[in-house]
C-alpha cells in the first residue's frame, strides 16, 4: 500500500507497521519480517458539512428510506412475516459468501442439513453464516464487539475458516491483496493489532450504538459499514460479518421490525465498484460516493426484498389452497409453514414437530410432493430427505415475480 495515494482529506492517518511471517526456503522454514504502513481510520462520524454530502447523496437516501418504509409496511401486514424471513436471510446467506468465492446453492445448503457430506465447504460455510446470522438477529445484546465476536465464532466454526481463529480478534497485521511479506504491494493494510486495534473497535462500538442525530440512521449505517471493513478485526470473515451487521442495525435502530432487507446481493453484482469506493473513502474521503452506493444497495435490496416476499406469500397461499381442495388434513397445513422457516424435513422432523407418527408423517410428506411443494434431495431409499423446491426458485432467481410460479400453478 502506497502512502502517495492518501490525499489530505483521508478520514484517517497512517502509522508504521510489521508483519512476522513465515515462509519456505529450499524445503526449510524461515521467518521474514515485513516492514510498512496501516491505515488507521478517525472515530465516526466523520468530520465534513451535511450540506455538501446530502446534495450528492439526497436522491438515494430518499430513495432508501421510501424503500424501507414501504418494505416495513408489507411485513407489517402480514401476520406470519416471520416464515417468510427464512428465504431472504437463506438468499442473504448464498450471495454474501459468494462475494468471497464460497459458491452454494440453497439446494446443495439443504443437502448438508439433511446429512449429506458436501464434496466441499461451500454449503457448510454457507449454512454457518446462515446460523451466525440468525444468532445475531435473535440475541439481546445491542450491536458490540462481544456479540461480532460471538457471530463470528459461528461463522467460522467449521470449513475452511476454521483455522483463523473463530470468534478472537486478530493478533497480527492483515492486509488485503498484494505479494507476501510486501506491504508496499498490499491494496490496503488496516489498523496494526493490539492497542491501535482495540481503540478503533471500541470507537465503532460506540458508534453502532449511538448513530450520528446530524446524519441520521441509515447515513450512520453506511458510515459504519464502511468503517468495520476498514478496521477489518478478524483474520477471516471480516467482509461477510460486515455485511450481517446491516440488517442488525436497521432493526436495532428501529427501521425495520424484521431483518428483510440484506445488501449482499447488490454488492455482489457491484463487486468491484465495492472495494473500489472503500478504497477511495479511505485515500480521498469521498464519503458522498460511498454513501450514495451503500443507499443505493438499500433501496435495491428493499424492493427486491419486497418482491420476494410478495411471491413467497403466493406460494405459501397457492400450496395452501391446493391442499384444501385435496381435502388434506389440517396439520399439513401446519408442515407447509414449517418448510418456509427451514426449507427441508425427514420423516422424523414431521413426526416431532407435528406429534404425529411416522406412517402419518411420510402420508404428509406425500401430500406436498403430490402437489408439487416438496421433492426428494438424496435420491435413495434410506434415510430419506425432502425439501420445498419452489422456495429455491424464488431464493435464487433474478427475477423474483416469476420464479416458483411454474411449480405453484401445476395441476
Amino acid at each position: 500500500m502506497s502512502p502517495e495515494i492518501f490525499t489530505v482529506d483521508s478520514p484517517g492517518v497512517l502509522v508504521d507497521t510489521t508483519a512476522f511471517e513465515e515462509y519456505y526456503d529450499g524445503g526449510d522454514k524461515r521467518t521474514h519480517e515485513a516492514r510498512g504502513k496501516a491505515f488507521v481510520p478517525n472515530p465516526l462520524p466523520p468530520d465534513l458539512a451535511l450540506g455538501p454530502l446530502l446534495e450528492q447523496a439526497q436522491g438515494a437516501l430518499s430513495s432508501a428510506d421510501r424503500a424501507v418504509g414501504e418494505l416495513h409496511g408489507l411485513a407489517g401486514d402480514i401476520s406470519y412475516a416471520r416464515l417468510l424471513c427464512a428465504p431472504l436471510l437463506q438468499r442473504e446467506a448464498i450471495l454474501s459468501s459468494k462475494i468471497e468465492n464460497t459458491i452454494a446453492t440453497a439446494r446443495e445448503v439443504a443437502e448438508y442439513q439433511a446429512g449429506r457430506t458436501p464434496e466441499r465447504d461451500d454449503p457448510i460455510e454457507v449454512f454457518n453464516y446462515r446460523q451466525a446470522l440468525e444468532y445475531g438477529v435473535s440475541s439481546e445484546l445491542p450491536i458490540c464487539v462481544r456479540l461480532v465476536k460471538e457471530m463470528h465464532s459461528i461463522l467460522l466454526k467449521d470449513g475452511r475458516g476454521s483455522r483463523h481463529r473463530p470468534g478472537a480478534i486478530r493478533t497480527g497485521q492483515n492486509r488485503i491483496g498484494g505479494q507476501r511479506d510486501d506491504f508496499s504491494t498490499a491494496r490496503f493494510v488496516p489498523p496494526p493489532p493490539g492497542e491501535i486495534l482495540d481503540r478503533c473497535l471500541t470507537d465503532l462500538e460506540r458508534f453502532w450504538n449511538q448513530p450520528s442525530k446530524r446524519f441520521g440512521v441509515l447515513l450512520s449505517v453506511a458510515m459504519a459499514h464502511y468503517q468495520f471493513e476498514v478496521v477489518h478485526p478478524f483474520e477471516d470473515g471480516n467482509g461477510r460479518i460486515g455485511r450481517a451487521l446491516v440488517p442488525l442495525a436497521l432493526c436495532r435502530h428501529g427501521l425495520l421490525n424484521k431483518p428483510l432487507v440484506y445488501v449482499s446481493g447488490y454488492f455482489e453484482r457491484h463487486k468491484q465498484e465495492y472495494y473500489d469506493l472503500l478504497l477511495r473513502t479511505s485515500t480521498h474521503g469521498d464519503w458522498a460516493a460511498w454513501c450514495r452506493f451503500f443507499l443505493t444497495a438499500i433501496a435495491s435490496e428493499a424492493g427486491d426484498a419486497a418482491r420476494r416476499l410478495r411471491r413467497v406469500r403466493e406460494l405459501r397461499q397457492t400450496t395452501l389452497d391446493r391442499l384444501s381442495d385435496s381435502n388434506a388434513p389440517g396439520r399439513v397445513m401446519q408442515l407447509v409453514d414449517l418448510l418456509f422457516e427451514q426449507t427441508w424435513v425427514d420423516a422424523t422432523i414431521v413426526a416431532r414437530n407435528l406429534g404425529v407418527s411416522d406412517p402419518t408423517a411420510r402420508d404428509y410428506i406425500g401430500r406436498l410432493v403430490d402437489v408439487g411443494f416438496l421433492q426428494e434431495i438424496t435420491g435413495g431409499s434410506y434415510a430419506q430427505a425432502w425439501a420445498a423446491t419452489p422456495i429455491f426458485d424464488i431464493i435464487e432467481s433474478d427475477n423474483p415475480s416469476s420464479a416458483g410460479a411454474d411449480d405453484a400453478e401445476q395441476s
